[in-house]
């Protein structure tokens, strides 16, 4: 909870005002020690007059970005409207590598292919806008994943955001055909079981089926799981990728939550 209000919020006032400090920096460092948040480890100029950071916590990195007076921080999508690049994506190459991130027409197709995928879903059904998470739980990545995604989706639940868009879970390996086995409000009910290892029902021959279909469908899409998709086509934001990193879970629901009054029918 600490890391969401501090890091991952679409706009913190982290900083009081510039009159009490000389190093916007500094106060930054200390605003995430306090928060646990991590630490500044690389500055850059940003788009827009704003100053880019790259962060650091446990080894995972992201991008945030500051206000010019210093006193906001941005996290999340930063867009340049003008030709609909992802500036934050672009900027995580540059300074921190390879993110393996897919936008645009290519994330919609991606998207499209994992409306096929069984899993279990929170939300409206059938809703226009979805982040999708892909995981095996039986491993470490794809239980971090999990846990973050069940964490956040319960975030924006709380904050009444979910009537604009529904959050898919996809489980993978042995537990898979036993947790599809049962109807989606019973996955529902069975995801904090999961998370702790116990075992699922057993598999019946239409569980055991979606999870096959699953895998087949699977093979057809280039992001090698534990994978997000973050899908806003109301907002004109689309975003896939391969990742175990927190950071980056935490970043893409923040995005959500950001464009949530973008879509219509989201919160002013």
């Amino acid at each position: 909870m600490r890391l969401r209000k501090a890091l991952f919020a679409s706009v913190l006032a982290l900083l009081p005002t510039m009159a009490e400090a000389t190093a916007p920096l500094g106060m930054l460092d200390r605003a995430m020690a306090q928060g646990n948040v991590g630490r500044v480890i690389k500055t850059f100029p940003g788009p827009g007059g704003l100053t880019g950071v790259v962060i650091d916590r446990d080894g995972d990195k992201a991008i945030i970005y500051l206000t010019p007076d210093g006193r906001y921080m941005i996290s999340g999508i930063v867009a340049d409207l003008s030709n609909g690049k992802n500036i934050t994506s672009i900027d995580g190459e540059k300074y921190v590598g390879n993110l393996g991130i897919v936008h645009g027409a290519r994330a919609a197709q991606i998207a499209f292919q994992c409306a096929n995928l069984s899993g279990v879903t929170v939300g409206p059904k059938g809703a226009n806008n979805e982040i999708i998470g892909v995981f095996d739980p039986t491993t470490p990545q794809g239980k971090k994943i999990m846990a973050a995604m069940m964490g956040e989706t319960g975030n924006l639940a709380h904050q009444g955001k979910l009537n604009i868009l529904d959050i898919k879970m996809v489980v993978l390996g042995t537990n898979a055909p036993g947790f599809l086995s049962v109807p989606n409000q019973d996955r529902a009910r069975l995801m904090p079981a999961l998370l702790k290892g116990l075992p699922m029902p057993a598999p019946s021959p239409i569980g055991q089926g979606l999870a096959n279909r699953n895998e087949t469908v699977l093979k057809g899409i280039p992001l090698k799981p534990p994978f997000l998709v973050l899908y806003l086509p109301q907002a004109h934001v689309e975003a896939a990728m391969s990742t175990d990193n927190l950071l980056q879970v935490q970043s893409m629901f923040g995005a959500a939550s950001m464009m949530a009054p973008n879509i219509p029918g989201g919160q002013p």
